[in-house]
């Protein structure tokens, strides 16, 4: 993560929240941060814009053993 990211975490505001399934299992990949301050760096919300990057992970599928 770069440093605005870092920022954006330390803030503990702004959270994305996400949780595996039964079918298929999640994690976060990468966090970046395509705006958030002006050139003189004052900020230009009171947010800091990020997007995060999920990657899907299949979870296989358990079946009966037949008899």
């Amino acid at each position: 993560m770069d440093g605005e990211a870092h920022r954006a975490l330390d803030r503990a505001r702004d959270w994305q929240l996400f949780r595996s399934g039964s079918m298929a299992a999640i994690a976060a990949n990468a966090i970046r941060v395509p705006f958030g301050r002006e050139p003189d760096r004052s900020m230009l919300s009171d947010h800091i814009g990020y997007t995060a990057i999920y990657r899907l992970f299949a979870r296989p599928v358990l079946g009966r053993l037949s008899a």
